[in-house]
């Protein structure tokens, strides 16, 4: 993942050199500035996520353990661990959503066959599942429409959004003529 930080410089964040740790480099002199350690099992996913109310780079990162782990990048420090987020074979996305309004923060997390899942941000916990069970997942993101948060599902047959406030709240479906991967 690359990306621009509060700090003004642009960084990457790689599992190229271990699959187990994340390197963090300062694309504009090209240094190691940090390794993330902590990681039990082979990397699924790195996504950055910035929190503008707190003006916070976090790194977001999955495994094939079905673990999230979130890291503070102002510190380098690991902030949040969620284990066993699925049941199924992998976990296939996950992101970060900043609540601002409601001044409250989650982790999302998706897996193929299995509901999404929504956790709070500050302690780990498991709050509700979001859509149905029959929803295969390649990819998630999140979007605020009319001052309410909506997780964005994608797969190869169509794009759901869904509303994180109940299970099945469907705000639209959207799907093609022929599959395609949607992200």
């Amino acid at each position: 993942d690359a990306y621009t930080a509060f700090d003004g410089n642009s960084y990457l964040a790689s599992s190229l050199m271990s699959s187990y740790n994340i390197e963090i480099y300062n694309l504009q002199n090209n240094t190691l500035v940090s390794t993330l350690t902590g990681l039990t099992a082979q990397l699924y996913i790195i996504r950055h996520y910035a929190n503008y109310s707190t003006s916070t780079d976090y790194l977001l990162a999955t495994s094939t353990a079905k673990s999230v782990k979130v890291w503070n990048l102002k510190t380098y420090t690991e902030c949040l661990t969620i284990n066993n987020c699925h049941f199924g074979s992998y976990m296939y996305s996950a992101l970060i959503l900043f609540d601002d309004q409601n001044k409250k923060n989650y982790v999302v997390t998706s897996s193929p066959n299995d509901y999404m899942k929504l956790w709070n941000f500050e302690k780990g916990t498991f709050i509700d599942d979001i859509g149905t069970k029959n929803d295969y997942t390649y990819f998630i993101n999140s979007w605020n429409h009319d001052k309410k948060n909506y997780i964005i599902n994608a797969n190869a047959d169509s794009v759901k959004i869904y509303g994180i406030t109940k299970k099945n709240e469907l705000f639209g479906e959207y799907s093609g003529t022929q599959r395609t991967w949607h992200m």
